[in-house]
C-alpha cells in the first residue's frame, strides 16, 4: 500500500482541530486553577498559626487519627501542629515539606464560615502559578494553530 504525497483535506482539518482543542483544553485548566486560587484567597480570611514540629525524608505510613494529610503527597513531608482558636479544629496537619525547617511557625488561612477549606502559607500561590503556565501553553498553542491554518490555507491556494 502507498501512501499520497499530500494528506488529505480531511487530514489536515483534523489537525488543525485537535492543536485547537488542546488550546481550548490549556484555557480551560487556567481558568480552573485561576478560579480554585481567587476561591481560597477570598473565601479563607481568618488566620491562625502552624509550628513545624517534625519534618522527614521518608514516606510516612502511620499519622495521628486526627491528623489532616490533603497536603501529602510523596515522601518529604512535615508535621505541624496547630494552635486553634475554637473554630478551626485541626491540631495536626501533614503536608509537603517545601523548604520548612523544624519550628518554622505557618500561617494557616481558613474559612469562618467552612473551616475544613483553607491553605497552609503562600502554597495558594501554587494555584496561580499553574493558571499562569496554563494560559501560556494555550496561548503559544492558539499560536501554533494559526500558523497551522496559514500553512494548510496557503498550501490548498497553491495546489488549485
Amino acid at each position: 500500500m502507498q501512501m499520497k504525497e499530500t494528506p488529505s483535506r480531511k487530514a489536515k482539518i483534523f489537525c488543525v482541530l485537535l492543536v485547537a482543542a488542546a488550546a481550548i483544553a490549556f484555557t480551560a485548566a487556567g481558568i480552573w486553577q485561576m478560579g480554585i486560587y481567587n476561591d481560597l484567597t477570598r473565601k479563607c480570611t481568618a488566620q491562625v498559626t502552624g509550628t513545624v514540629v517534625n519534618e522527614s525524608r521518608h514516606i510516612r505510613r502511620e499519622f495521628h487519627p486526627s491528623a489532616e494529610n490533603k497536603y501529602l503527597t510523596g515522601k518529604y513531608w512535615c508535621h505541624i501542629e496547630v494552635e486553634t482558636d475554637g473554630v478551626f479544629k485541626l491540631t495536626d496537619i501533614y503536608a509537603n515539606d517545601e523548604s520548612e525547617q523544624k519550628g518554622d511557625i505557618i500561617p494557616i488561612f481558613y474559612d469562618p464560615d467552612d473551616p475544613d477549606v483553607y491553605y497552609l502559607g503562600d502554597r495558594v500561590d501554587n494555584y496561580n502559578t499553574a493558571s499562569v503556565f496554563a494560559y501560556g501553553a494555550g496561548g503559544v498553542t492558539l499560536l501554533l494553530d494559526l500558523l497551522l491554518v496559514r500553512a494548510v490555507s496557503d498550501k490548498s491556494k497553491k495546489s488549485r
